[in-house]
């Protein structure tokens, strides 16, 4: 089923392969969060606080670009919107800094392959320790 679509003035769009809202190039996170909690008011106006909860929450992560929403399960903090909110704007700072340092930087490729590396490396240490604290958590 085809939603709506996302045009240049930043409205709500909607996949036709997936069925969620993802966040726009130019869409601040506090406008996507806000479409999403009302898109889900009107799909689903009766549902319970804690199930409100976790689809907000299912969707933000849904929505929000591969990478970011990897990085942000890593930290282990999908538990809360406002916290979620906050991270991902974080990332998006730290990524902006980044390109912006890696375009005024004399850096070679080889220094910038090298510290993608140690980055991709580092992530997945962080998942795994997330991964083996969520099962000792489950076993207790």
């Amino acid at each position: 089923m085809a939603g709506p679509q996302r045009g240049r003035s930043g409205e709500l769009q909607r996949s036709q392969k997936e069925d969620h809202c993802s966040l726009g190039t130019r869409e601040s996170l506090l406008v996507f969060v806000h479409s999403l909690k009302r898109l889900l008011g009107q799909a689903m106006p009766d549902v319970e606080e804690g199930t409100r909860k976790q689809l907000l929450r299912h969707q933000f992560l849904a929505g929000l670009p591969a990478t970011v929403s990897k990085q942000l399960c890593a930290t282990g903090e999908i538990d809360d919107l406002d916290k979620m909110v906050h991270r991902v704007k974080l990332l998006f700072t730290l990524d902006h800094l980044k390109r912006a340092a890696t375009v005024s930087s004399p850096t070679t490729s080889s220094d910038v392959a090298l510290l993608q590396q140690q980055v991709v490396i580092l992530t997945e240490q962080i998942y795994g320790c997330v991964l083996t604290i969520e099962s000792l958590t489950r076993e207790w």
